[in-house]
């Protein structure tokens, strides 16, 4: 079901669905096993590249750096702590949060330690980098920057814990002069790069509820394109605010928690009940729904030309026209109850399951 019957903002109209794309086919390069992963922490750990190398840390703390074409390992190094957080890689640096509270920096040449700093809180979303500058947010909503080259300390922001939140974490946004985050109330902080000062903040998540009801999160790191931050919260609604005001443009109610692809003027998303979503992101319009994956645990939609591909918890990769949301073709990479964070290379599709195996596709046309 396509479309038909989604509530739409009184300035939207829906868009008929476009002929159909062709999907890809998936043919196997190679596949390895990284490591050791905890199966509810699927939307934690998820590698990073730089270059011609992929870096990936298990949740144990063993960090491998791997060649992105071939998939051979090129170093492995055993940290002292386990880690529940992506990693990011600069040229010269691999930079990571642990789930004691600490930031580190290894070495991109053999993953020897750099500089560790202790942070106040575990670490749950991967830090997020600019030319001097590296910023790591931690599960009680500090955020932390720290000059890139030996740790230095330079600012921190409290932005208070609620009672109640999820255990996933958003990574900060970063454009021009700012840094922005969501955070566990549901509000929006831009703050100067600098000095840390706030800028603006915006609330735009807010549930009466209680308990889980209560979790009204921004789990999905921010978004920013064209002068617009956009912003998926959990119980609550996708939204695009302002870089410099933060002020509201549109909003649309849609409950989700992982993170959001931007891709031309859309948004693709999946949403808490495995529907997967097109917005235009200069309108808030409703393109397509795709509500026969219904009940299903999605990941991150990643695009690629005319399609997207989504992952869900049965070992599928699901092809869908970024056209209509018509659904092009599946394909199961492993029976089983099992998930793949996905990302793109070119015309290369990888997959990190929650098993610890990392496997490369080559895309070509059917």
């Amino acid at each position: 079901m396509l479309g038909v019957g989604v509530m739409l903002p009184a300035y939207a109209e829906l868009i008929l669905p476009a002929p159909l794309s062709s999907s890809f086919s998936l043919d196997l390069q190679w596949q390895i096993q990284t490591g050791q992963r905890n199966p509810t922490d699927y939307l934690l750990l998820k590698p990073t590249y730089f270059h011609d190398y992929l870096y990936t840390v298990d949740a144990k703390g063993i960090v491998s750096a791997w060649n992105i074409f071939s998939g051979e390992k090129i170093w492995r190094q055993r940290l002292d702590v386990p880690v529940n957080s992506s990693p990011i890689a600069s040229k010269k640096n691999i930079f990571l949060g642990t789930a004691d509270g600490e930031l580190i920096a290894l070495s991109t040449q053999d993953g020897t330690i750099k500089w560790r700093k202790q942070l106040a809180g575990e670490v749950l979303s991967a830090p997020v980098l600019t030319h001097g500058q590296v910023f790591i947010k931690t599960e009680n909503d500090e955020l932390y920057s720290f000059e890139r080259d030996k740790g230095h300390l330079q600012w921190v922001y409290q932005a208070g814990v609620p009672s109640v939140s999820l255990r996933i974490g958003s990574s900060p946004a970063v454009s021009d002069s700012l840094v922005v985050a969501g955070f566990s109330k549901g509000e929006v902080v831009a703050l100067d790069q600098e000095t840390g000062r706030k800028e603006w903040a915006q609330a735009i998540s807010l549930s009466p509820g209680t308990g889980i009801k209560q979790v009204n999160s921004i789990n999905a790191t921010p978004k920013i394109k064209d002068n617009k931050i956009y912003v998926l919260a959990y119980q609550s609604d996708l939204v695009a605010l302002d870089l410099k005001t933060g002020r509201i443009f549109w909003k649309y109610p849609v409950s989700g928690f992982t993170d959001i692809t931007l891709a031309n003027d859309q948004i693709f998303l999946s949403d808490e009940s495995g529907q997967v979503w097109a917005f235009s992101a200069s309108s808030g319009m409703v393109l397509w729904r795709q509500t026969q994956l219904k009940g299903q645990s999605l990941t991150t939609p990643v695009v690629k030309d005319s399609v997207v591909f989504v992952s869900d918890h049965h070992g599928n990769i699901i092809q869908l026209s970024a056209q209509s949301g018509q659904i092009l073709s599946r394909f199961q990479f492993r029976s089983g109850d099992i998930m793949a964070s996905l990302f793109l290379l070119k015309d290369r599709l990888y997959l990190y399951t929650s098993d610890g195996e990392l496997l490369c596709y080559q895309l070509s046309r059917s």
